[in-house]
């Protein structure tokens, strides 16, 4: 069986939902807005789920700060 990738949709619906994700950005394409979009569900969920972004390569600092104040805490950057 083929392994699918699970939609930038899905992730903002778990993230909504209060759930955690784990989003390895060298697999997969994720723009800056919707990483922020992301942040913003899981901190507007009220359960403060982690939402982990890993091997990203380019993030501006302005951009990552939006991210993270979207996150309200909930955002971790592995770098």
């Amino acid at each position: 069986m083929e392994k699918s990738e699970m939609l930038p949709t899905t992730m903002l619906t778990i993230a909504a939902a209060g759930g955690g994700l784990d989003i390895d950005c060298s697999k997969r394409v994720l723009l800056p807005d919707y990483m922020e979009k992301i942040a913003a569900a899981a901190a507007a969920s009220g359960k403060h789920p982690q939402i982990i972004f890993r091997n990203v390569d380019l993030l501006l600092p302005n951009t990552a700060e939006k991210i993270a104040k979207a996150g309200q805490g909930c955002v971790v950057f592995v770098v």
